[in-house]
């Protein structure tokens, strides 16, 4: 590390402590201080107080002895008188120096202090500025802790209000689902039906013709009973023939005026003749039950 050396109220630069300590004069009482760093009222120390300076003074061979003559007389000699006191008013200028050297650092270090507490006020000020801020803002913390509540009140009853409507929905699309499938079963019901409609107007129009014509070939073989039973009721006397009590009381079906009775035979009836009437009164009668029901 090298070092500055202050000397004659002069800072010297920078020596290496073994530069140091081969300099004429320089001792342990030698002001210096580092080169690198600040250069402040506490950097400046005594060379003894660095180890690197006080090895290299220690390293140092000690100075030969001076040879001094002895003195003619006894009165000082003014030159010596003169030196010392030369030496004495350097020593007591070096004092003066470093002591001007001290209160400049100690004047510097002292506006700097007081522009480092001058921005500390001014950072002390807005900092005071920011808090008053921060008061008035935390202040209304509650407010936004109960709006905050609300609204996650509303959220949670929007939620809930939206699930039960899903599950709304999904019931009438459950509904509708089966709403559709049952129209589809009906509206095939319905074709099914419609068809059946269709046959069954056809069974009945095929079942009226039929009935008609049924009736008109019933209608057609009373009609045929009829002459049946006027030519045998003029072959039959009238005392043989048996009573129609519930024949009777039918009226006869209508006898086309084309047809003529046969004429009346004098012949007296056979049994096959008097068997064949009560064959032919049944049939009459069987025809006359089946026409009033």
């Amino acid at each position: 590390m090298k070092f500055r050396l202050y000397r004659n109220g002069e800072v010297a630069g920078t020596y290496e402590p073994e530069e140091l300590a081969a300099m004429a004069g320089f001792g342990e009482d030698d002001q210096v201080c580092p080169a690198q760093g600040e250069n402040g009222e506490t950097a400046w120390r005594r060379a003894a107080e660095f180890p690197e300076i006080a090895q290299a003074l220690r390293a140092q061979p000690p100075a030969p002895p001076t040879f001094q003559p002895a003195p003619v007389s006894d009165a000082p000699d003014p030159a010596d008188i003169l030196n010392e006191a030369s030496s004495k008013i350097f020593s007591h200028v070096t004092e003066l120096m470093r002591e001007l050297e001290n209160r400049r650092e100690e004047r510097a270090f002292a506006q700097s202090l007081q522009r480092q507490v001058a921005e500390l006020k001014g950072e002390l000020s807005a900092a005071r500025d920011r808090i008053a801020g921060l008061d008035g803002k935390a202040a209304l913390i509650p407010g936004f802790e109960e709006r905050e509540r609300k609204s996650q009140e509303l959220l949670a009853a929007a939620r809930a209000e939206a699930k039960d409507r899903d599950r709304s929905i999904a019931e009438l699309s459950r509904q509708l689902s089966n709403l559709n499938q049952e129209l589809a079963r009906a509206r095939r019901s319905e074709a099914s039906l419609g068809d059946d409609l269709k046959r069954s107007g056809r069974l009945q129009e095929e079942l009226s013709a039929s009935l008609a014509h049924k009736e008109l070939a019933l209608a057609k073989a009373l009609g045929v009973i009829r002459k049946l039973e006027a030519m045998l009721g003029g072959l039959v006397p009238s005392a043989s023939r048996p009573q129609e009590p519930a024949a009777a009381e039918a009226p006869p079906p209508p006898v086309p005026e084309a047809v003529a009775p046969p004429p009346a035979r004098a012949e007296i009836p056979s049994p096959a003749d008097a068997a064949w009437q009560s064959t032919i009164t049944r049939i009459f009668r069987k025809a006359d039950d089946t026409r009033s029901s």
